[in-house]
């Protein structure tokens, strides 16, 4: 199976902060984990807005939410994808 795209809008505490679109020719190893390298496209007036409240909190909510493109032979899958998690920031 190969990825063959990835089409993910990214959010920082609710707030929309960039879209990832990306073309790919990646192999995937059966029943493998891996990671894979983003270009990220960041919009900086939500990306400070949502900095300056993360200062206070000491951490940030990313969600991510989108498709990824999957190809096995001549089939092609859209993988919906919905991911959620709270970086915590170290600021001294």
């Amino acid at each position: 199976m190969k990825l063959k795209r990835a089409d993910l809008d990214l959010y920082a505490d609710s707030n929309f902060v960039g879209h990832i679109s990306q073309e790919y020719k990646l192999k995937i190893p059966r029943k493998s984990e891996f990671s894979v390298p983003l270009q990220i496209n960041v919009d900086v007036q939500h990306l400070l807005r949502n900095t300056l409240s993360a200062l206070f909190t000491h951490e940030i909510h990313i969600r991510a939410s989108g498709t990824i493109t999957l190809k096995k032979s001549f089939i092609r899958y859209k993988v919906p994808i919905n991911y959620e998690s709270i970086q915590r920031l170290n600021i001294n």
